[in-house]
């Protein structure tokens, strides 16, 4: 906890405040990642990767935790693919484990654990026009955050997102 000036919209002047703010302080991420990419024929292919990362970091937080912020212990993403000079399909799953974001006063404040379904399409009509549909989110995953298992915080829902993109070249 630190005493900063901070400009206040109900005084409209600078106000002595207590807040609590990271220190930068020593992180330390040790992990493996693993990945595989196969293609499956001549047009198809699979991929895979997955990641075991532990960050911490000097700094304990309120919570008695010493995580690093951002760094989620687990996170893999699974794919297939078709493609050939004219079409082009992608289909994938991304999913990582919980993770810290931040402070929410003087609390740290996690993201749960998530996974998201995305898919492309794309078409190559000439040399210099070509076609593409993004499709993200396709689950509809709720975000959830929390405080701690007991005391969630916020959840939303983003919904389906789609794109559709022509792509020139001159």
């Amino acid at each position: 906890v630190v005493s900063r000036q901070l400009y206040s919209e109900l005084t409209n002047q600078l106000e002595t405040y207590q807040i609590s703010t990271p220190i930068n302080a020593d992180g330390k991420v040790t992990g493996v990642e693993v990945a595989y990419e196969q293609p499956i024929g001549e047009y198809f292919g699979i991929n895979a990767n997955y990641t075991y990362a532990n960050g911490t970091t000097s700094h304990t937080w309120a919570d008695g935790s010493h995580n690093l912020l951002g760094t989620s212990k687990n996170t893999y993403n699974l794919g297939a693919y078709f493609e050939n000079d004219m079409f082009g399909a992608r289909i994938g799953y991304s999913w990582r484990s919980a993770f810290l974001i931040g402070l929410q006063g003087a609390v740290p404040y996690y993201q749960a654990a998530y996974g998201t379904l995305n898919a492309s399409l794309s078409y190559k009509a000439t040399n210099w026009l070509s076609f593409s549909l993004d499709a993200l989110n396709l689950n509809n995953p709720t975000t959830k955050y929390y405080q701690s298992a007991y005391i969630p915080t916020a959840f939303y829902e983003n919904g389906r997102q789609y794109y559709l993109t022509a792509h020139l070249k001159f």
